[in-house]
């Protein structure tokens, strides 16, 4: 995944070209928008509930690697939960 502000742009048909010579399937998400939607579309469950329980994980991932009171204050600001 390539998500970074300061990412440098992958030069998609290279890495194509070399994933096919390994028989190697890949797709590169160069945004969280585009990750998201394939994680929600290949979930098992209807969008909402996954996308809630994601909301979940994250808040509970955030605490269990001791990011910053801020961190998480940010967190449950951006998500209301």
């Amino acid at each position: 995944m390539a998500v970074a502000d300061d990412q440098s742009p992958l030069d998609i048909a290279v890495l194509a070209e070399w994933a096919s010579e390994l028989g190697i399937g890949m797709t590169i998400f160069d945004s969280w928008h585009t990750i998201v939607d394939q994680a929600l579309f290949w979930a098992g469950d209807p969008k909402p509930v996954v996308a809630r329980r994601a909301v979940k994980h994250i808040h509970e991932r955030l605490i269990g690697v001791e990011a910053s009171k801020s961190a998480v204050e940010r967190w449950v600001q951006l998500t209301g939960k």
